[in-house]
């Protein structure tokens, strides 16, 4: 019993502790199933939440998913898919035939192809078509589908997607339809054009691309241009890249080359090609082949050097009998002859410069239209530029009778740096037409300032006649090349056309500009302006004794040439009173008490004037008043006895020199004349003169050269050419060669070479070439052939004497040339003074007329040179020594020219090492003063007798 009761409690106790366990496995087990549970759940919810997620997504894309078992009918869809074919997924049949029934009927065959291979080659599906709503909608799907492909490798089924493109399809096709329409405009487009995409893949292109690359009857459509081309350089690369980021690229001119090998002249545009808004989608190539017109322009630079060559050789052949004709025509003039015979022979002259004149206009316009004419900047005064023009066409006014005058802006600056000569230029074509075309009253010249600044001035010239007038239909055309206002001018006049038209390239050149202010019938006014610079310090001003609070009296009959001197003389301090007959002119001394009048300036042309008498009556007013007469260029006036006039001034009279004459002569400082030129004699030279050998071929060329140089005062030696210039060259026997250019045998390049060979190591001998070559590059070439120094044929006189005068320094004392001067010694050069007292005819005044205006001049010269050095202004010490040492030559002060010439190339020092040349050359003056002093008077003039 014991052991039975034990067993039945051990049994109950394990079955209690079993049940334990079990139910702990139960619950363990109950919260797994539970979790397992919620998970699922969970799970479920997430794939619902995707499911949702996916068709929202696909509505958004408008995609639809799809399925198609191979061993059944039925296609299952997405509801975004019936939604995209607008059917009803309840109503639909879900077969293959019904959704391949939906298919557009232009798309069903390749659509059902497509699927075919899909399904039995386990290809992938990728296809565009159209679908046909049961209410006639259009819409354009894209299908794309995978194979799945069962463990046995046969294809199960088809699962895929659609998607409606049918916005992006229409506009691609919208896009199309604009590059078809595009294509065709390009297509017919006047000129080489494409249009390339962002991949340079050709989207359209003109007929005439193909044309002029060559490549006629092939497609371009949709190919890389870098294809068509593959050895584009880099630089049309670079090109095509800045017009895609926007740029646009242009090149004017370019060889282009062709797959040929062979080049083509091109001129093109790249721009940017924007298709909508403002993204760049390609680039619009525009071509124009230029080829044609490089290679006419080629041709015609070809023609034009060939021009320039034919001018360069028609101006030497007309230019070397030219050369004879005038230089013995002068030499002509300078003997004895009647005066029939002094009038032809001036005929002579005049048509000979006439013809220089037009060889001279035609080379200028023809260096224009070339551009090869170039323009000087160096030191210039515009006030003298006018004057020096002026003074050339006074003996042509007065031989007609007309009143010449020029008139100076007293503010107009004097120290500028331009081109005098082509100003010169422009005021001697002027002058000439208001002189040829003005029969009776006057010709004015003006200079005046029209702006300024700082560094620059505009300076305008004018030239006013009151001659015949332009009609206003003559206006358009007076500027043209071999254009005249009026063709009958031509016939009565003369002339080609060109000087107006050379005149305003040559304006328009310096920045400025030309015009005409006219009337027919009523006189003409013509203006040019021209930009100067200013020189780097102007010079500081001439101190001259104050004219103010004096009073003068003008008697001309003249209205302009009375108002432009006492204009002058008014900014001078002066008082002026004008008359302009005998009678006023009478009666204003008679009002004035006798020691007002301080100067009367008459001119010889007044009315009813009685010289002598004149200038008793005035010297009997008034013992203090000085009186100047005005004398046409031409007219032989001399200033001798107790009733002669004090000066003689010639007209036109010289705004820059007027002042300073009047200066000196109410200074008491003697006789003030205005040289005129005059015809000189014959002389001998003397057996020491220098000598110079003359290499020329041409017989008459060659002896102008010689009795020029005779008359001179030099001794000669000839040379028909090179070849006998070298054979009768010796180092150190000749002074100066003068060296023909262009000569048969030997040339004178070669022949200068020789001899500059023959006298290595000796001093050299200058040579001087004398060429009938204008061109430009003509001088440059002599000098780079070892020249020293260039004359342009015809030689002139004064030219020559210029030239010889740099090259060939005169240590004689000048006998043989004329009556030697005891003055020499003090640092004169008689050789100089010798040929002024040649050329100082009876009653011309020549001789005291240059001594007189450089004692008048040298001293404020001397004084403004003394300050630059003081400054330490090297710019205005080299500009002032040059100048003065100019003026010193001309009356051959040689001491003093040496020493200008000296400060001239040391003016960088400093004023210490400058002062003792300063020093000596202000002690040389005062001997120099002296001694033309002393020539002035050895040279008093002769006898009051006025020609009539």
């Amino acid at each position: 019993l014991t052991l039975g009761l034990a067993a039945v409690v051990g049994i109950g106790g394990a079955t209690i502790v079993w049940n334990r366990v079990l139910r702990r496995q139960v619950q363990s087990r109950t919260r797994e199933l539970a979790q397992s549970l919620a998970d699922k759940e969970r799970l479920a919810a997430s794939l619902q939440d995707r499911e949702q997620q996916l068709e929202v997504a696909q509505g958004i894309a408008h995609i639809g998913s799809w399925e198609w078992p191979l061993g059944a009918d039925r296609v299952t869809c997405s509801p975004e898919l019936y939604a995209i074919l607008g059917v009803d997924p309840e109503a639909f049949a879900h077969t293959r035939a019904a959704f391949l029934g939906l298919v557009h009927p232009e798309d069903r065959r390749v659509l059902s192809e497509a699927v075919r291979r899909s399904a039995e080659e386990g290809r992938a599906l990728d296809v565009d078509h159209r679908i046909q709503r049961a209410d006639g909608v259009v819409r354009h799907l894209h299908v794309r589908a995978q194979a799945i492909v069962g463990a046995d490798g046969q294809v199960l089924r088809l699962a895929g997607t659609a998607q409606d493109i049918t916005e992006r399809k229409l506009g691609e096709l919208a896009i199309e339809s604009e590059r078809e329409q595009l294509r065709s405009i390009v297509s017919h487009a006047p000129v080489a054009m494409a249009i390339l995409d962002r991949d340079l893949r050709y989207v359209a292109h003109s007929e005439r691309w193909l044309m002029y690359w060559r490549l006629r009857g092939q497609s371009l459509l949709g190919r890389r241009h870098d294809e068509l081309f593959p050895g584009l350089p880099e630089a049309y690369r670079d090109a095509l890249r800045q017009a895609l980021e926007g740029k646009v690229v242009t090149r004017r001119e370019d060889p282009f080359p062709l797959a040929d090998g062979s080049k083509v002249y091109i001129r093109w545009t790249m721009h940017p090609w924007r298709h909508s808004g403002r993204r760049v989608d390609g680039v619009v190539v525009v071509v124009q082949n230029i080829d044609v017109l490089v290679r006419a322009r080629e041709a015609a630079r070809a023609a034009s050097r060939l021009k320039s060559e034919l001018l360069a050789n028609m101006s030497h052949e007309i230019r070397t009998p030219l050369n004879g004709v005038m230089g013995m025509t002068r030499l002509l003039i300078d003997t004895r002859l009647d005066r029939q015979q002094r009038e032809y022979a001036e005929m002579i002259r005049d048509s000979g410069r006439a013809l220089l004149d037009l060889i001279n206009d035609i080379l200028d316009f023809s260096k224009i239209e070339a551009g090869r004419l170039e323009l000087e900047a160096i030191a210039l005064d515009p006030v003298v530029v006018i004057e020096d023009a002026v003074a050339g066409f006074a003996e042509r006014a007065a031989s007609k009778g007309l009143e010449l005058a020029v008139s100076a802006d007293p503010n107009a600056p004097r120290a500028l740096r331009g081109d005098p000569g082509r100003i010169a230029q422009i005021l001697n074509n002027l002058l000439a037409n208001a002189v040829k075309f003005t029969d009776h009253g006057e010709v004015v010249a003006r200079v005046s300032v029209a702006e300024e600044w700082d560094d620059e001035v505009v300076i305008q010239f004018s030239v006013t006649d009151t001659g015949i007038g332009i009609p206003a239909e003559s206006l358009s055309r007076l500027f043209q090349p071999f254009s005249q206002g009026d063709s009958s001018t031509t016939r009565r006049f003369g002339g080609t056309g060109l000087g107006l038209a050379i005149s305003r390239r040559l304006a328009e050149m310096m920045g400025g500009g030309i015009g005409v202010d006219t009337a027919a019938g009523g006189g003409s006014a013509f203006w040019f302006t021209a930009r100067l610079k200013r020189q780097a310090e102007a010079h500081p001003p001439v101190v001259s004794p104050p004219l103010a609070g004096r009073l003068a009296l003008l008697a001309c009959p003249s209205e302009t040439v009375s108002g432009i001197l006492s204009r002058q003389l008014e900014a001078a301090g002066m008082i002026v009173r004008t008359a302009a007959d005998l009678r006023h002119a009478r009666g204003t001394i008679e009002d004035e008490s006798s020691d007002d009048i301080d100067l009367v300036v008459v001119d010889q042309e007044l009315s009813g004037l009685d010289l002598p008498a004149f200038v008793r009556e005035v010297r009997e007013r008034s013992r203090a008043a000085r009186v100047v007469l005005l004398v046409p260029i031409g007219t032989r006036a001399t200033m001798e006895g107790a009733d002669a006039p004090d000066a003689v001034l010639i007209k036109p009279v010289r705004p820059s020199a007027f002042e300073p004459k009047v200066i000196a002569l109410l200074a008491g400082e003697g006789t003030v004349t205005v040289p005129e030129p005059a015809g000189g004699h014959a002389v001998e030279v003397h057996p020491d003169a220098p000598l110079v050998l003359v290499v020329e071929d041409n017989d008459i060329n060659r002896t102008v050269a010689v009795r020029t140089l005779e008359r001179l005062g030099y001794r000669t030696a000839d040379a028909r050419n090179g070849v006998e210039a070298v054979e009768k060259f010796t180092p150190e026997t000749y002074a100066a060669v003068l060296m023909d250019c262009q000569m048969p045998l030997m040339d004178g390049y070669e022949a200068t070479a020789r001899l500059r060979a023959a006298e290595a190591g000796r001093r050299p001998t200058p040579i001087l070439a004398m060429t009938a070559g204008a061109l430009v590059g003509d001088r440059e070439r002599c000098l780079a052939a070892g020249m020293d120094d260039y004359i342009a044929k015809p030689v002139a006189f004064e030219d020559l004497a210029a030239a010889l005068r740099r090259w060939v320094p005169r240590e004689d004392s000048g006998e043989g040339m004329a009556e030697p001067s005891p003055s020499a010694s003090a640092g004169l050069d008689a050789r100089v003074l010798g040929q002024l007292r040649a050329l100082d005819t009876p009653g011309s005044g020549f001789f005291h007329g240059v001594i007189g205006l450089f004692l008048a001049t040298a001293p404020g010269r001397l004084d403004a040179l003394a300050a630059a050095v003081g400054k330490a202004d090297a710019e205005a010490v080299r500009s002032l020594a040059h100048a003065l040492r100019s003026t010193c030559g001309n009356v051959g002060a040689k001491t003093m020219h040496d020493l200008c010439a000296a400060l001239e190339e040391r003016a960088e020092r400093t004023p210490a090492e400058l002062e003792t040349v300063l020093q000596a050359l202000l002690d040389e003056y005062r001997q120099v003063q002296t001694a033309l002093e002393a020539e002035q008077r050895r040279m008093r003039p002769a006898a009051p007798r006025i020609s009539s």
